[in-house]
């Protein structure tokens, strides 16, 4: 880390959901020593949540509070500290990174969808850094089908159930990461990529953010790794383990995809050289 860094790291993982954020969380998180929990949902509220849960989305009015009470209870539970009614996002994570005993070097928020909100978040947040997951559109389409089928109950199912609106979600999020592209505090990992080669993207990550990378055997990233609560959501129980694909044996019928979106992709692929 930069000597002239006095601040923790303030690192915002993000992406499309259902671009392996959770199992990019985990490892990222440990490999740089990024205290992290689970999403906090801070930046919720329309028109993010209308495009991904359609007209049932939350507004930023019914959000916030649920996602402060979320922040809250985690800080308290970890560190055992109290925060103040009015806390910022940044207060509440840098005393989670500071107060883990662990010598964590900053911390690591993952809430996917918050690609949408990135000129908020950097108004917001000093010296904010993300990172990009970007998955094929294909995969997360299929994902986002999957999850909505077997998931009927969970909110937004019904809107997520058809593929034209999860390509959608997927062009918003793909062009949101694009407008970001070459800017100093952005960084895109191919989601593709993290997988075939996690530890090479984890240094890389690691480089790019000016801490050291912690290599699998390190102590402090073992303990790191064992801290990380597993996700009580049902259609994230894969996301535990070792980064792997994952082979589903089911069918999900998916229709051939829009044109707006085989063309976005295609852009997406030769900006940021991504092998097809």
């Amino acid at each position: 880390m930069n000597a002239a860094t006095t601040s923790p790291r303030r690192v915002f993982l993000l992406g499309c959901p259902r671009s392996r954020t959770t199992v990019s969380q985990n490892l990222i998180s440990a490999a740089c020593n990024l205290a992290t929990m689970k999403s906090t949902n801070w930046y919720l509220g329309h028109p993010a949540t209308v495009i991904l849960n359609g007209p049932i989305g939350w507004t930023r009015q019914v959000a916030r509070p649920r996602a402060m009470d979320r922040v809250r209870e985690h800080v308290r539970a970890t560190v055992g500290a109290d925060l103040p009614d009015d806390f910022r996002l940044e207060q509440a994570l840098d005393l989670l990174a500071t107060g883990t005993g662990t010598g964590a070097v900053g911390w690591l928020e993952k809430t996917p969808i918050n690609v949408l909100a990135i000129p908020e978040i950097e108004a917001e947040v000093p010296g904010a850094s993300f990172i990009h997951l970007l998955r094929d559109p294909a995969g997360v389409v299929t994902s986002l089908l999957r999850r909505a089928r077997d998931n009927p109950d969970m909110f937004g199912a019904d809107f997520q159930s058809v593929q034209s609106n999860d390509e959608a979600l997927w062009r918003a999020c793909t062009e949101a990461t694009l407008a970001q592209h070459g800017k100093p505090r952005h960084i895109v990992v191919p989601s593709e990529t993290f997988v075939d080669d996690p530890e090479t993207q984890a240094q890389r990550v690691a480089a790019f953010l000016d801490v050291p990378y912690l290599p699998p055997a390190n102590p402090a990233r073992i303990r790191a790794a064992a801290a990380l609560p597993p996700s009580q959501r049902q259609w994230k129980k894969d996301a535990v383990g070792p980064v792997r694909r994952i082979d589903h044996h089911d069918d999900i019928p998916l229709q051939p995809l829009e044109p707006a979106t085989t063309a976005l992709w295609e852009t997406a692929q030769k900006t940021l050289e991504i092998s097809a």
